[in-house]
């Protein structure tokens, strides 16, 4: 009988997670496209940008808990500053530009 504590060892299921999973499986595959410019992006390509975005994040002081706000119209940016904030464990908040000027702060 194991009398000691452990650690439930939770999966990690975040966005970037299962991005760079799929990545790696699938880099070939397309993985988003751009309505506006109709650019796509393969799963390697949106897996790169994501390590960028997350590096560049952390370059700017943003850890844990933080708060990215974006306030933009619908586009890729949207799921990829999504999952570069899930990196570093920080949270996206999107926030519509429709909304009134004093809204937004």
């Amino acid at each position: 009988m194991n009398t000691g504590c452990q650690a439930e060892v939770l999966p990690d299921l975040s966005p970037a997670h299962a991005l760079l999973s799929a990545a790696h499986q699938h880099p070939d595959r397309l993985s988003l496209i751009d309505a506006e410019s109709a650019r796509t992006f393969t799963l390697a390509q949106s897996a790169s940008c994501v390590r960028r975005l997350a590096w560049y994040f952390t370059t700017l002081g943003l850890s844990a808990g933080d708060r990215i706000v974006v306030c933009a119209p619908n586009s890729v940016w949207h799921f990829l500053i999504h999952a570069a904030a899930s990196w570093i464990h920080a949270v996206s908040v999107p926030i519509s530009p429709l909304l009134p000027e004093a809204v937004h702060m």
